[in-house]
């Protein structure tokens, strides 16, 4: 791997940490519950996860989060 690409990578880590540590990622935590992501995931349940995912997006801090990380994914290539 080349520097310029685990300089990419860190910087992706670091973006997507301080993202799932947010105020707006701790509210979504605090309304979802977690184990029916867990249960879609492991059953391979893509409905399910697809309908999980509407309804984080249709909150303002699901909005706000998923442009957060596509910004910091973009900014860092």
């Amino acid at each position: 791997m080349e520097l310029d690409e685990l300089k990419r990578t860190a910087a992706n880590n670091e973006a997507l940490r301080r993202a799932a540590d947010s105020a707006d990622a701790q509210a979504l935590a605090a309304r979802f519950d977690g184990r029916r992501a867990e249960a879609a995931l492991k059953a391979g349940d893509t409905a399910a996860l697809e309908a999980l995912l509407r309804q984080v997006l249709a909150t303002p801090e699901g909005r706000r989060l998923a442009d957060t990380v596509k910004h910091a994914v973009d900014r860092n290539g």
